[in-house]
């Protein structure tokens, strides 16, 4: 026998105790630390026609950790899923993705992300909550929705992940692979509207914080806006804190293992190709290094500051900071 993914999502409605989720309940008595109770799951679906009551328990669920570090909101993003053919309608539409669109980008955690797994931050749960339900709203409402939602909300972040959904199904539709849930023309219009809230948010100090901010400095670049992000880089680093703040905002990870080893290692990365269009990177890392050497980096900022003149300094030497081995010692 073969079940699909929806098979899964039924059973975990149903609390059947085949469901990993579930399974522990019944035989420990009382749900793992930091599990979602099918009251709590209950007590947030209630909530949906109420956009600031639904945005609000979302905000305390990504306070609340499992002992993992994971967040509470992580499991009802996804169990919400379980509930959208049933229970969720056309009438719940507008609350939840102007909820989503406003606050989504406060549930980017990094916690949520699991390491070393082929795994999606919260925006890729949210945007699954809006694009499905998007889904029950008539054609010709969607765009108008949409466009409503971003331009009042807050979630750059999470509406540019949903965009970037939309404008691959537009693609797919042209070819004849699907159907798409709006048009060419409404897509343009939600890029073209994305970008002038950026434009405006990216006037306010917090925006710096962003914790998605190289992702939303590319696409801004990419939709049409190459010279306000240039002048939005060239401010905001002006200040040694700004400079510091934008390399941290350009961290990854990346993974290694040794032949022969069975650990995998985590290293830090900063990589200068994706800074390299703001601004001049050797001149970057020379004011970094006298920051380091001064002993002016916040030793909280300082694994990052030391990575990213370690990596301009090997792309200096040619080496080319997305070739394999770039990172190793």
């Amino acid at each position: 026998m073969h079940y699909s993914g929806d098979s899964l999502q039924q059973w975990r409605r149903e609390l059947r105790a085949c469901v990993p989720d579930v399974f522990p309940a019944y035989f420990r008595l009382s749900l793992p630390e930091g599990a979602v109770s099918r009251s709590e799951l209950d007590s947030l679906l209630h909530l949906v026609i109420d956009q600031a009551a639904f945005a609000e328990a979302l905000r305390t669920a990504s306070t609340q950790k499992t002992p993992t570090g994971v967040s509470k909101v992580r499991g009802l993003l996804e169990r919400i899923m379980d509930h959208m053919a049933d229970e969720l309608d056309v009438g719940h539409a507008q609350p939840v993705i102007s909820a989503l669109l406003d606050m989504g980008d406060e549930l980017l955690l990094s916690t949520d992300q699991l390491r070393g797994l082929f795994d999606f931050g919260n925006e890729s749960r949210v945007t699954r909550i809006v694009y499905h339900l998007l889904k029950k709203v008539a054609p010709g409402q969607r765009t108008p929705l949409l466009l409503k939602a971003i331009e009042h909300g807050q979630a750059l972040r999470c509406a540019q992940y949903l965009i970037g959904w939309l404008v691959g199904e537009v693609e797919k539709a042209a070819k004849g692979e699907c159907e798409s849930l709006v048009s060419e023309a409404d897509v343009e219009q939600l890029k073209s509207l994305w970008c002038q809230r950026v434009g405006y948010c990216s006037q306010q100090a917090q925006f710096i914080e962003h914790p998605a901010l190289a992702v939303l400095l590319s696409g801004w670049r990419h939709l049409g806006g190459e010279e306000e992000t240039k002048a939005w880089w060239q401010q905001a680093s002006e200040t040694d804190q700004g400079l510091l703040r934008l390399i941290v905002a350009f961290t990854s990870e990346s993974t290694s293992q040794t032949f022969g080893e069975y650990a995998v290692r985590v290293n830090l990365r900063v990589n200068p190709k994706g800074m390299a269009f703001y601004g001049d990177i050797d001149e970057m890392a020379a004011r970094v290094q006298g920051l380091l050497s001064a002993g002016k980096v916040p030793e909280a900022v300082a694994p990052a500051a030391k990575q990213f003149v370690i990596e301009c300094a090997r792309m200096k030497e040619g080496k080319d900071p997305d070739g394999f081995g770039f990172d190793d010692d």
